[in-house]
């Protein structure tokens, strides 16, 4: 029976996987995170559970939980707007001292979550996704058996990309960056919590990347429409807003006064970047089916017959 090394336990993904977590499963359990988490009460009772309150940085108040029986599922990042220096202090410098910690323990195996932006052709100014690259090269260039996921845009009750979303599309009028054409593939995160879990539990840790997203495809003016019809039925008018007209000026502004920034030029990567996935077999997996759109939308919204 292995042991798991679950980082950012605290986080959107990282309390849904604490829900799914069966401790039985598991000789120990450690949950490595600066913020205290909210253990669901099965997590609560578990002997064999420890929550150790530390940055990832910090390798030396972590460093005797991993050994050779030890799977990381390595969760915590930065996300969101950030300078370019927390970005890859966060995602790639602390990711390797974790590397490196693992391989001194020889851990059994190492899953990184890492994100479909990483495959976007057009990334200038995305700092969270060229940090993030960067860490898959430095864990696969390690000799830890690894597994990196790349997953897409996450849906789930408390997601940060669908609460803007949602208040988005609640407009009768909707102003859209970019010419709506890009294509997504969005993931129910229960959906993607599932494939985490089966991956740890057959120990799949293959040297491989793996692209992971829900089975439709949509256009961001799909997607909006679709938000839209399940909250307020209709269709809402949207507005295409040229990116050349919101990147030049956001980019002549982050060289001088970046704080005064709601967000960065790179969190518009999202808008003319296909984020769809390369086929594998977790795509479509042969088990349980994955949520489609309309059935993932029907939940988080509580529509019954909009979409």
């Amino acid at each position: 029976m292995n042991d798991l090394f679950l980082t950012g336990a605290s986080g959107f993904l990282g309390s849904r996987i604490l829900g799914r977590l069966d401790p039985a499963e598991f000789s120990t359990i450690t949950l490595l995170c600066r913020s205290e988490p909210a253990l669901p009460e099965h997590l609560r009772d578990a002997n064999n559970v420890r929550v150790v309150s530390a940055a990832l940085d910090e390798v030396d108040r972590y460093a005797d939980r991993l050994g050779p029986e030890t799977l990381v599922v390595h969760l915590a990042a930065v996300t969101g707007k950030a300078d370019r220096a927390e970005y890859f202090s966060v995602n790639t410098e602390a990711t390797g001292l974790l590397i490196r910690a693992a391989e001194r323990a020889g851990v059994a195996g190492f899953l990184f979550a890492s994100s479909i932006a990483v495959s976007f052709r057009d990334r200038q100014g995305y700092h969270y996704a060229d940090s993030k690259e960067q860490a898959e090269r430095l864990l696969e260039a390690s000799a830890l058996p690894w597994c990196v996921l790349r997953p897409t845009i996450i849906l789930g009750e408390g997601s940060p990309i669908w609460q803007s979303f949602h208040s988005l599309a609640q407009k009768s009028l909707i102003v859209l960056p970019g010419n709506g054409h890009t294509q997504i593939q969005p993931i129910d995160v229960d959906d993607l919590v599932r494939l985490i879990m089966d991956l740890v539990t057959d120990t799949r840790f293959n040297n491989e990347v793996l692209e992971i997203g829900g089975p439709d495809t949509l256009s961001m003016d799909d997607f909006v429409q679709r938000i839209h019809r399940a909250c307020r039925g209709g269709r809402a008018r949207i507005v295409h807003l040229p990116l050349a007209l919101v990147l030049g000026p956001l980019r002549m502004v982050e060289r001088f006064l970046p704080s005064l920034l709601p967000v960065s030029s790179g969190q518009f990567a999202s808008f003319h970047n296909d984020g769809t996935v390369t086929a594998n077999a977790l795509v479509h997996p042969a088990g349980e089916p994955m949520r489609g759109i309309d059935d993932m939308l029907q939940r988080l919204t509580g529509s019954q017959n909009r979409v």
